[in-house]
């Protein structure tokens, strides 16, 4: 009797973690946009994520909403937006009313607050360094986020955005720009094509940056890097040892009943 408790016992455990895999793994995720702000080349919010909550979603619904989270006293405090000649603008960031501000979707320059934002993109707002001529260079991974295994590289191109006798803007590599991690300047720099590559230690999160000799925004890319024994192994581990022990009580059950 005992013997069959302990059976249903740990078939029981099973069943139940099996389920609880399918579940967290099915389960839905609110569609989301993320936000970075930055303040004068220093990073004040950094990849936050906001809901998309409808079709019209805009960049001052998701600056308001990363305010409202991550501000204190939320979007009256530190955040206004208004309508002039030229559509919705920026008249607060991050407390902060100067009005030298610009504001990217997916790296690319906004025409607006009203532009849309959609699951998956990425909104960096920033207050210009040099409120004065603007020439802060704005510049962007090719990725703002990374996950990486236990001793593998990362590659990553770092990108400016400039301007052509048209004011047409125009995306090019940033070469020799010093790579900071966690704010600390590091021995990488970028080549010619942009490209840099890291080998960053496992089991830990960093925020990946750089610096450069002209004034820029700085760029973002939060790298997340798994242990050399990942989470996965352990649980396939884990239901292997509990499968087994069933086994060895199913078995050793059955020649007690012969």
């Amino acid at each position: 009797m005992k013997t069959k408790r302990l059976l249903a016992a740990v078939l029981v455990l099973v069943f139940a973690f099996c389920a609880c895999t399918v579940v967290l793994a099915s389960s839905p995720r609110p569609s989301t946009a993320t936000v970075t702000i930055i303040s004068k080349g220093e990073f004040v919010l950094k990849n936050y994520e906001v809901v998309v909550s409808s079709d019209d979603f805009n960049i001052d619904d998701a600056l308001k909403a990363a305010h409202d989270a991550k501000y204190e006293g939320g979007s009256d405090k530190g955040y206004a937006s208004a309508t002039g000649d030229y559509g919705l603008y920026v008249k607060k960031l991050w407390g902060d009313e100067s009005g030298a501000f610009g504001y990217t979707v997916n790296n690319k320059m906004s025409s607006g607050l009203s532009d849309k934002v959609g699951a998956g993109d990425s909104v960096v707002a920033y207050i210009y360094t040099d409120a004065t001529t603007y020439s802060d260079k704005y510049t962007y991974f090719d990725v703002n986020k990374a996950n990486v295994k236990g001793g593998e590289e990362l590659t990553l191109t770092l990108s400016y955005i400039g301007y052509d006798e048209n004011w047409n803007a125009v995306a090019s590599p940033l070469k020799g720009a010093t790579i900071t991690v966690d704010g600390e300047k590091t021995e990488y720099k970028t080549d010619a094509d942009g490209k840099v590559t890291l080998s960053l230690k496992g089991g830990k999160t960093y925020t990946v940056s750089a610096s450069a000799d002209s004034t820029i925004v700085p760029p973002l890319c939060v790298v997340t890097v798994a242990k050399s024994s990942s989470a996965v192994l352990y649980i396939v581990i884990a239901v292997m040892v509990v499968c087994g022990v069933a086994a060895v009580v199913v078995v050793s059950s059955k020649k007690k009943n012969k």
